[in-house]
């Protein structure tokens, strides 16, 4: 029986395989996207269990992710010009938006097709579902890939309603209790069937990775920040905020960008509704000034592209500075705008300041 070792390595070896080809500008299958966002989203889920065995808001976002890539990946479809040219009118627009900021796109210096149906594919930016599965809806591709429909439509009714309650309930634990062991089982038998002769890359575990991740001084710094943070949240009775913090620690200490971003994204709309505002408003009850703005508007609109999970992931453009700085201190700055406590207060500002002084010294 594979362990969780077994897992971690061969997700692992898989994603950074891929990703490596990418790198290298060799040509990807269709599968190939779709096997990147799963992995890089089985790695982020088998690591936020060993650091914080706890199960957030942003964890449920994560196991609805994979539900999603999985069905599609155990289907038949096989798209690869549509996929590639559906990302290329992502990243036009992204960069026709954005090209005036301060930080480099990989693709700034790419000639874009502009031969396609802009309106045809705007619209299909705006789908809810999968742009390649649009024939489907949801219920009947995960009922018929995965069978995992009951657990994708709990997911959805918390993430729609979340409460406490329903975190501390029985039904919550035998529901969502087990299920990362069910999607990662699922997937790596999926990954033997169609890898069986690859060779795991990697011989260190996952302990051996946590280690070395968080013996680095400023990833222990930061962890610390979260602990704090997180028991401050708990202390003036934001549980969710609490969990979400640590989620979003563990993704940031190991560059999990594109975890990242989506999370931000339903963190952002999570505090939006708690205040009844949309991105306009939070911004204005934030303060943010004319670049923090644009900067959010960036990176929550790639955040809404890699939720879409149309293989979209593994061309991600935000740099990694992004994350370091920018979100984390956004977080920071709208969990303010909710939680009025002069403690929090201090030691975001505290948080910050350490930010400016060693990440951007280090870029």
């Amino acid at each position: 029986m594979a362990s969780i070792n077994d897992f971690f390595l061969l997700f692992k070896t898989i994603n950074v395989n891929i990703k490596n080809k990418y790198d290298d500008g060799e040509e990807l299958s269709f599968n190939e996207y779709y096997y990147y966002e799963a992995t890089t989203l089985a790695l982020s889920i088998i690591r936020e269990k060993e650091i914080s065995n706890d199960v957030s808001l942003l964890t449920l976002v994560e196991y609805k992710a994979l539900i999603e890539v999985m069905a599609i990946m155990f289907d038949s479809v096989n798209e690869l010009e549509l996929l590639k040219t559906y990302n290329n009118q992502l990243e036009e627009d992204l960069y026709n938006k954005y090209k005036s900021l301060n930080f480099k796109f990989h693709f700034s210096k790419k000639e874009f097709n502009n031969n396609v149906d802009k309106n045809v594919l705007k619209n299909q930016i705006l789908e809810k579902l999968p742009f390649i599965v649009e024939y489907y809806d949801f219920k009947n591709i995960i009922t018929k890939n995965t069978k995992l429909y009951e657990y994708y439509e709990y997911i959805l009714q918390i993430l729609n309603e979340p409460t406490v309650d329903i975190f501390r309930s029985t039904e919550f634990m035998k529901k969502i209790g087990f299920l990362d062991g069910i999607l990662l089982a699922l997937l790596y038998a999926y990954f033997i069937k169609k890898y069986p002769n690859i060779d795991a890359r990697f011989n260190n575990t996952i302990d051996y990775e946590k280690s070395f991740i968080y013996n680095h001084p400023l990833n222990k710094r930061y962890h610390n920040f979260a602990l704090v943070e997180s028991s401050i949240l708990a202390a003036e009775n934001y549980e969710l905020l609490s969990k979400m913090v640590i989620s979003i620690s563990i993704d940031k200490a190991y560059g999990n960008s594109e975890v990242l971003e989506m999370k931000f994204k339903f963190f952002v709309d999570y505090i939006m509704k708690l205040l009844n505002v949309d991105l306009v408003g939070l911004i204005e009850l934030a303060g943010l000034s004319n670049a923090e703005s644009k900067y959010l508007k960036l990176i929550y609109q790639e955040a809404r592209y890699l939720s879409y999970l149309n293989g979209y992931m593994i061309i991600s453009e935000i740099e990694l500075e992004l994350e370091y700085i920018k979100v984390v201190h956004f977080i920071d700055r709208f969990i303010n705008l909710i939680v009025k406590s002069e403690k929090f207060g201090k030691l975001i500002e505290e948080k910050f300041v350490f930010d400016k002084k060693h990440r951007l010294e280090e870029m």
